[in-house]
């Protein structure tokens, strides 16, 4: 009986650590993704305003 918990402990805790990794790589992925657009975004506001001074 023990052994049966144990081994369903250590399954638990391997699939929950296979979604910890999926969650981090995707989480990882839309904040790179959103903070490489926010980047963008601020360079071409910074042009934008830069060209409307020079006119």
């Amino acid at each position: 009986m023990k052994n049966l918990i144990y081994s369903s402990i250590v399954n638990l805790v391997q699939s929950m650590t296979s979604l910890f990794w999926v969650i981090t790589a995707v989480g990882g992925t839309i904040v790179i993704a959103l903070a490489y657009v926010s980047w963008i975004k601020y360079k071409e506001e910074k042009k934008r305003q830069k060209n409307n001074s020079n006119s």
